[in-house]
């Protein structure tokens, strides 16, 4: 999970965060910045999954990628400044920057936007005049990769006869 809070605090700051990007409710509410954003995970689920897909690796090896987990994961995303215009210029950004998913350690972990819940100051506990909140869903798996044996079907013998 920590490649994925990285790469959304990396399009935060390329959207137009200049401030810390905070990854704790706790530190979130300490900051005193006009300007904030954040990052918060919101939990977690995880479900059995039995997919197999076989493949071969760059050595010419056949390997078995079994998926035993599927993952979900919600994270809050969080961004405020001291006017609309503003947080909607960040928020636009956002979203034009984030990408459908990532790779992570070889596995493609699927990104989702949810619905955007926008907050003014009498409502929040954030110093900044407007913010703007929204679910983000991440979803990937545990994987486990197994070398598959080569198949022989027998070998040839000098004068012609199979063995086995």
């Amino acid at each position: 999970m920590v490649a994925e809070t990285e790469y959304l605090i990396k399009i935060l700051k390329e959207s137009g965060i200049r401030s810390n990007v905070y990854t704790s409710f706790k530190k979130l509410k300490q900051g005193n910045e006009l300007q904030v954003a954040a990052v918060l995970r919101n939990g977690e689920a995880f479900g059995r999954s039995g997919s197999k897909k076989t493949y071969t690796d760059q050595e010419g090896q056949r390997k078995c990628r079994a998926k035993l987990w599927d993952r979900t994961t919600s994270v809050n995303v969080v961004i405020a400044d001291t006017t609309e215009s503003k947080v909607e210029g960040i928020l636009e950004e956002f979203l034009r920057r984030i990408k459908k998913g990532i790779e992570v350690d070889r596995n493609w972990t699927d990104i989702e936007i949810g619905d955007v819940d926008w907050v003014d100051e009498e409502d929040s506990i954030l110093k900044a005049k407007v913010a703007v909140q929204f679910e983000v869903t991440l979803r990937s798996g545990i994987y486990e990769d197994r070398d598959l044996k080569q198949v022989e079907i027998g070998t040839i013998r000098e004068g012609g006869h199979y063995g086995g």
